[in-house]
């Protein structure tokens, strides 16, 4: 499904910055069959998915962005809030003003407003992001930084297993989850967020980046919504693959 535009407060481009961009545009060319193109933009068919930005000796990493109409007022919202501003607003190359930041409990997310890019053009299908999820031990903190920035409000499902996985929406629309960790998890696993990709066949999908260098962290597992993994790729960026049951897949 192409997608043309974002409305304010919803997840809608992700940055790979990586070490050795050869290398992750291999991997995930194979892994989801994404071409980059000369402009480190991750592409399905003819459509942005994705975008790739090389950091010589940096860490590896999925970065994900949320619209905003203004970006200079979701900053400010953002300080006054408790973020903390990791970047200032730039001209991305691929399309938009950007703006990195980190929330009160440390989760890293980007805020993106359009300029020539609204955000990935394709979602919906195989190949694309399909979700994204905050995991934090402070329900009540996210709860409030999230809903004073991007006016979010959380519930909690009701096809998750367990009383820990909520769903952030914003104008009746989900746009993102939340898994609350427990206190013995959340004083080991820091507060993140973590992207997932649509694919089909969710364990052979495991096993050929498996065998490209990649670790396995959780699964494939049963979700609620669907077969789920979660993976290390070969230069360190954590991610999930998920194959949606029927019921929840767009269209």
């Amino acid at each position: 499904m192409r997608v043309r535009g974002y409305p304010a407060g919803v997840p809608c481009w992700t940055q790979l910055t990586t070490p050795d961009a050869a290398a992750s545009a291999v991997f995930y060319a194979d892994l989801l069959g994404w071409k980059r193109d000369d402009a480190d933009v991750f592409r399905h068919d003819d459509r942005a998915a994705a975008g790739l930005q090389p950091v010589p000796g940096g860490p590896a990493a999925w970065l994900s962005y949320i619209a905003a109409d203004d970006i200079d007022a979701a900053v400010s919202a953002a300080a006054a809030a408790g973020g903390t501003q990791l970047s200032p607003i730039v001209e991305d190359p691929h399309g938009g003003r950007a703006a990195v930041l980190r929330d009160p409990a440390g989760a890293v997310f980007g805020i993106w407003q359009r300029t020539t890019l609204a955000g990935a053009q394709v979602a919906g299908e195989p190949g694309s992001v399909c979700w994204t999820d905050l995991a934090t031990g402070d329900r009540a903190g996210a709860e409030a930084f999230y809903g004073n920035v991007f006016e979010w409000a959380s519930r909690l499902t009701d096809y998750s297993p367990g009383d820990n996985y909520y769903e952030f929406s914003t104008h009746a629309r989900a746009v993102a989850g939340m898994r609350v960790l427990t206190p013995e998890i959340a004083s080991r696993v820091p507060t993140h967020w973590l992207i997932t990709f649509e694919v089909q066949d969710v364990p052979a999908h495991a096993e050929r980046a498996v065998a490209r260098g990649a670790n396995v962290l959780v699964g494939p597992v049963d979700a609620g919504v669907g077969v789920y993994s979660q993976i290390i790729d070969p230069q360190g960026a954590a991610f999930g693959l998920i194959e949606l049951a029927e019921s929840f897949k767009v269209g």
